[in-house]
Parts: structure tokens; C-alpha cells; sequence
């Protein structure tokens, strides 16, 4: 992975073209490599590291100052705020799973016979994933499969598991219903194992064999097939989608000035409010209106020279309800406009649009003695919002 940065070429890439090129190049170059194997954790956080310095430096050595955003928050998929980057971590546990659900469905292939070893977590999520619609008894096991509606033997009766012999768990619900599943019970029970052994009793005393084949289902997709995809967007399951995510990266607006939007809506722009926390010299108010402390907020919304670029905007849409306080957040302003639904997309494009000239201006301000002109950035931005 390494050895492909010179021939990238980061250095003459916007970060919006860095990331693309790291989705769909860098972090796919280890694939292979994860689906047959569980890779030790340097390896991982050696791949991790090749991909951290390509996004934010694009070269091989990068250090702490140098990422505006914690790497496991840019390896969130874009909802829950990252940039979409695999986390590879996760990313190989999920094409892990891909051994198990493959030995119990696909008999016919060369490997099959193979004891092939997958790790412990990687069997907790396959169970968890799969369930067995109950057919003529060939396929699910008796013990460890999810054919009962109500789930697992092994999770619903655990004392009595406990004490069933170690070479029953491969029996089939065929071989246990025609040879009798109580032989693989210890016969030194206690009360608890007796009393969920009785239970056992009652739940398969009318249990009817059919004569289709019995089906097993990964449960996280429609199809009941195994993908990659589902697994791994399990792991981020029951996170909150993160505000004004969906506005930035639904929008027609070009990558970059997404990117730019997502680093703004996370205030990890390089600022005032952060150039203080790491004492570096600094402007003391904010280089348009010299009235207030610098903040990416103050910059894109609430000066004074922002505010006249709003309200020329909105005025234009008769939208002046729209316009920003002297003291308005981003993301709250962004979640804070609705639009008619067929204008969504443009009016978040637009903004997209605002918000990365008015960051140009200022650094073509700081950097290049540009004087501050609302007329001049108006001409800019329509000519922009013209391609």
C-alpha cells in the first residue's frame, strides 16, 4: 500500500479527490488479504496509517497536528457523520463471516471438508446473522441453529446445553427427532437442567418434518443471502444519523465543497478557536467585520460582511425568513431550512456553493491582500452556480 503513494500523486489532489481515490484504491488493496484471513492488529493499524496519511498529508509520514478529525469518526459511514472510509478493523470481521455461511451452504466446494478456523467473534455475529427455516431436518442442527421461533436451543436452554455431549452439537433436527436428541443429554442434571430439559420436551413434541429442504437465511438481507455489506452495517446499528449529514452529501454541490461542508459542520476548520487551543499566532477578531473572535460559524454565517451575502441570496429567493442570527451554528441553521421538495437539492447545493466561496475569500484575504467585496463574491457565486 505503501510503495502506491508516489504513484497517486496526493500532493496535486483536492482532499475530495484524495478520499475518492483512497475508497476506491488504498482501502480496497487489503481486501483479499481480509476475507481469508483475520489480520493482526498492526497490520491493521499499519494499513490504517497509510490510509490517515494519504487523506490528510499525502505522503508516508503524517503527525497528530496534521488530522482535523479522529480516524474512527472518518471511518463512520457518511449518515452517522464520517466520510464513508472502511474501517478496516470491521471491515475484515465481515468478510470473515463469508467462511461459516459458505461451509453450511455450498457442500460441493474443494474446501469444504477443511476444518477452516474463524475467531469467536466472528462465530458470535454468524450466529446472530443467520436463522433456518425448518424443512426436512438435513441441514439445521439440532442444538446450535435458529429453527425454533422462539431462537437457539443453545440460548434458550443454556444450563441444559451445558451438560449435552460436545459431538451432539453437529447433529441435525433430523437425526435428533428419528434417534432421540435426550441421548445427547449427561444424565446428571440438576433442577435448573431438568426443568429446562422438560421444557425441551414440551417445544419439539409435535415438531413435523416436510419434504423440502431446509433453508438457511442470513437475516440482515431481503434475499437471505450472505453479503459483506449488511454484516458490516451492522456494527454501526443503533447510532443517530448526524445532523445536516444528509443535506451535505445529497447535494449536487462538486466533492470538495462537500468536504469542505462536512469538516465546517464539525468546526474542525483551521480557525481562531483552534489555533488558540494549540498556541499558535493568531488573529484576534475576525478578519471581515473585526468585531468578534474568528470561528468557522462567525466566518460562513454571523459577520456582518456573511450576512449581506445571505441576504442578497435570499432576497433573490424571497427566502429573507431564512436568513442567519449573528450568533447561528451551521449544521442547526442548515436542519433549520425546508424547502419544497423538489428544491431541496438545489437549495443545499447552493448553500455548499456559499459557504466555499466565502471560505475562499477569506483566504484569498489572509493570504493573497484580497480587500473583502460582497459584490465581487455575489459575481462569483453565480458564476459558479451557472456550471
Amino acid at each position: 500500500m505503501a510503495d502506491r503513494l508516489p504513484a497517486l500523486q496526493a500532493r496535486l489532489l483536492f482532499r475530495a479527490g484524495q478520499l475518492e481515490l483512497l475508497k476506491t484504491t488504498l482501502a480496497s488493496m487489503p481486501i483479499h488479504a481480509m476475507a481469508a484471513l483475520d489480520l493482526p492488529v498492526k497490520t491493521i493499524e499499519a494499513a490504517n496509517k497509510i490510509c490517515r496519511v494519504f487523506l490528510w498529508k499525502g505522503h508516508r509520514e503524517v503527525h497528530c497536528g496534521h488530522c482535523m478529525v479522529a480516524w474512527d469518526q472518518v471511518c463512520t459511514p457518511k449518515e452517522y457523520g464520517g466520510l464513508g472510509i472502511p474501517n478496516l478493523r470491521l471491515l475484515n470481521t465481515a468478510l470473515r463471516e463469508r467462511w461459516p455461511w459458505l461451509m453450511r451452504i455450498e457442500h460441493d466446494r474443494p474446501w469444504s471438508e477443511f476444518n477452516l478456523q474463524v475467531s469467536l467473534d466472528s462465530l458470535s455475529i454468524y450466529k446472530a446473522a443467520t436463522k433456518c427455516n425448518l424443512g426436512n431436518g438435513e441441514v439445521a442442527l439440532f442444538w446450535t441453529d435458529w429453527w425454533l421461533e422462539e431462537g437457539r436451543i443453545q440460548d434458550l436452554m443454556p444450563k441444559l446445553f451445558a451438560v449435552v455431549k460436545r459431538r451432539a452439537w453437529k447433529r441435525t433436527v433430523r437425526q435428533a427427532v428419528v434417534d432421540g436428541w435426550w441421548q445427547d443429554v449427561s444424565p446428571n442434571m440438576g433442577p435448573q437442567e431438568l426443568s429446562e430439559f422438560l421444557q425441551l420436551v414440551d417445544r419439539t413434541r409435535h415438531i413435523q418434518l416436510l419434504d423440502i429442504e431446509d433453508k438457511l437465511v442470513w437475516d440482515w438481507e431481503n434475499n437471505g443471502c450472505y453479503s459483506a455489506r449488511s454484516t458490516y452495517r451492522v456494527f454501526f446499528a443503533g447510532r443517530v444519523e448526524a445532523n445536516g449529514a444528509s443535506r451535505i452529501w445529497r447535494s449536487r454541490a462538486p466533492a470538495t465543497y462537500k468536504f469542505f461542508t462536512w469538516l465546517a459542520a464539525r468546526e474542525r476548520c483551521w480557525m481562531t478557536d483552534r489555533l488558540v487551543h494549540r498556541h499558535i499566532p493568531h488573529l484576534t477578531a475576525c478578519p471581515f467585520c473585526d468585531q468578534a473572535p474568528e470561528t468557522i460559524n462567525r466566518i460562513l454565517l454571523g459577520c456582518v460582511f456573511a450576512r449581506q451575502v445571505w441576504f442578497s441570496i435570499l432576497d433573490h429567493w424571497d427566502k429573507l425568513a431564512w436568513l442567519p442570527t449573528a450568533d447561528a451554528n451551521l449544521v442547526e441553521w442548515w436542519t433549520s431550512i425546508n424547502p419544497q421538495p423538489k428544491l431541496r437539492k438545489e437549495t443545499w447545493t447552493v448553500i455548499a456553493l456559499v459557504a466555499w466561496l466565502l471560505w475562499k475569500h477569506i483566504n484569498d484575504m489572509m493570504f493573497n491582500g484580497r480587500i473583502p467585496s460582497t459584490s465581487e463574491l455575489l459575481r462569483r457565486i453565480g458564476l459558479e452556480g451557472q456550471d
